[in-house]
């Protein structure tokens, strides 16, 4: 996970939250296990609500794709939703399911690959 910013707000439950902006990133690699540099387009879909959230990319760090961040904190419950990612890119796809939750105030990755496999 990576954050950016600095501050306080609060959260739910009564939490106080740091103003820092919490994304997470996996890294797109094709068969051979090289990464797959590409202007990712991701889309997550969360299972419970079937609520569909086109991702932000973050630009950083290098090599990665941005699969969830902050912006989408109050999609998911703080226990956790199994999110369907896909992403295009490259003349390249890549799908995987994670499960993403909340600590009160950012988003968390409970499950889930580092890597995704691009094809």
């Amino acid at each position: 996970m990576l954050l950016a910013a600095s501050g306080c707000s609060s959260g739910s439950n009564g939490t106080v939250c740091t103003a820092n902006f919490a994304f997470l990133t996996a890294v797109p690699v094709d068969g051979n296990g090289q990464t797959v540099s590409a202007t990712w387009v991701v889309t997550d879909t969360v299972l419970r609500s079937g609520r569909e959230l086109a991702i932000a990319q973050q630009g950083y760090p290098v090599g990665a794709v941005t699969i969830f961040s902050d912006n989408n904190v109050n999609d998911v419950s703080q226990s956790g939703d199994s999110v369907r990612v896909a992403g295009v890119g490259g003349g390249k796809r890549f799908s995987a399911m994670y499960q993403f939750g909340t600590d009160g105030c950012h988003i968390r990755r409970i499950s889930g690959p580092e890597t995704v496999v691009a094809r």
